[in-house]
């Protein structure tokens, strides 16, 4: 018994010699094994330590990937990622965030050090997509769809009116709390440039301002230069209408007497700042019938834009008239005279040349159309062939004669 107890007490002290020494080599071991698989520095330290070693124990560590060489594949990732719009850069990232998120981790660093900007966005997705199953998301995803509609909606609307029209239902929308400055921001980056623009500079100030503040910085300094184009456009063409106002008429209907060189909306700035019996002389030898209807209304909604409550168009189509009935008693005239012995039609034109008299006054506007009867009978003269002038000359005195001369080629 006391033999077996002893053997027993041997066996006992033999274990835990050997428990020690396993514990005593595999704690390193197992240490190491962690440090190895969790911190990086330690692991990059060991494999350049472990590669010494022969064989392929050696090999195998020396072909590990250095730190240096591990942060180059990452920045090529990132650099290539970078590239792609934001919702594949997404994609990706989710796709390894779910193998690997450490590296995950890392990208965004990576990524964040080439366009912080553009991950801005990223980020914001990013976290969209996490919390896409919170019912509170899926309220806001709602809203926003909502939100998108209606601004569509009021894009298409306000597109299919004229711009008067449009800015009333603006405006009345506003004021009745119908729509807010924020969607009407939304609004006007969606409207064509050209409507945005002309509105803004239509509208109430406040709002004009309040609206430009709430555009994205990018897309308002867009929207402000072509207000500025739109200033000095017109100013163009005002200046075009006083060129044109002193030159004759067949020097220039081919420019304005048609929408080939100009577009309507850039003839009814011309129009709009020429005098009545000049616009008159010209529009009274148009054909075009469509030309002129669409011209007129072009007017009229430049009138209306600029509150100028002058009714443009029908003076214009007033002082169209009084030039056709002119030139129409001017060429019955030119009939008549021609079958007129000289010496007597010498008599009328002496007469005539001398008077100042008005054979037709009609008042335009703010303006009066004037023809005297020194006025008529050049313009009458003006249709007969050179003998018959030379004729009618040849009864006037020297005098008349050179001041009828003078009429004739003004």
């Amino acid at each position: 018994m006391a033999k077996d107890l002893q053997e027993s007490t041997k066996s006992g002290n033999s274990n835990k010699f050997i428990i020690a020494i396993i514990s005593f080599f595999m704690l390193p071991i197992i240490t190491v094994s962690i440090l190895y698989f969790t911190n990086e520095s330690f692991k990059y330290t060991a494999n350049d330590f472990l590669g010494f070693l022969p064989g392929r124990i050696g090999g195998y560590f020396e072909n590990q990937p250095t730190k240096e060489e591990k942060e180059e594949l990452k920045n090529q990732i990132a650099k290539h990622y970078i590239s792609l719009n934001e919702d594949r850069i997404v994609d990706k990232l989710l796709l390894i965030k779910g193998e690997d998120v450490k590296l995950y981790n890392d990208l965004l660093v990576h990524l964040n050090k080439l366009n912080p900007k553009k991950m801005n966005e990223v980020k914001d997705e990013l976290r969209k997509r996490e919390i896409k199953g919170d019912i509170l998301y899926q309220i806001i995803e709602e809203i926003d769809l909502e939100r998108t509609a209606k601004i569509d909606s009021l894009v298409k609307y306000y597109s299919s009116l004229s711009l008067m029209e449009a800015l009333t239902e603006i405006n009345s929308s506003f004021e009745k709390n119908e729509i807010s400055s924020e969607e009407l921001a939304s609004v006007f980056e969606r409207l064509p440039i050209d409507t945005g623009s002309r509105l803004l500079t239509l509208m109430d100030t406040s709002l004009s301002d309040r609206i430009r503040y709430l555009l994205p910085s990018s897309y308002r300094r867009t929207i402000d230069k072509q207000i500025n184009d739109n200033y000095l456009r017109e100013k163009e063409f005002i200046r075009l209408a006083k060129i044109y106002e002193e030159k004759a008429v067949d020097e220039i209907i081919k420019d304005i007497g048609n929408a080939e060189k100009y577009k309507i909306r850039d003839l009814a700035i011309i129009y709009s700042n020429m005098t009545y019996k000049k616009s008159g002389e010209i529009l009274s030898t148009v054909k075009d019938q469509e030309f002129l209807f669409n011209l007129y209304n072009e007017i009229d909604r430049y009138d209306e834009l600029n509150n100028l409550n002058e009714n443009r168009s029908i003076g214009l189509a007033k002082s169209v008239q009084t030039i056709k009935d002119y030139n129409a008693k001017v060429l019955e005239l030119a009939e008549v005279y021609q079958k007129m012995p000289r010496q007597d039609l010498a008599k009328i034109v002496e007469q005539m040349i001398r008077s100042n008299d008005v054979v037709i006054l009609q008042e335009v506007g703010n303006e009066r159309i004037i023809f005297t009867q020194q006025q008529l009978i050049v313009d009458v003269l003006n249709q007969f062939r050179s003998n018959i002038i030379t004729e009618i000359m040849g009864h006037l005195d020297t005098r008349r004669t050179t001041e009828l001369s003078k009429k004739l080629v003004e």
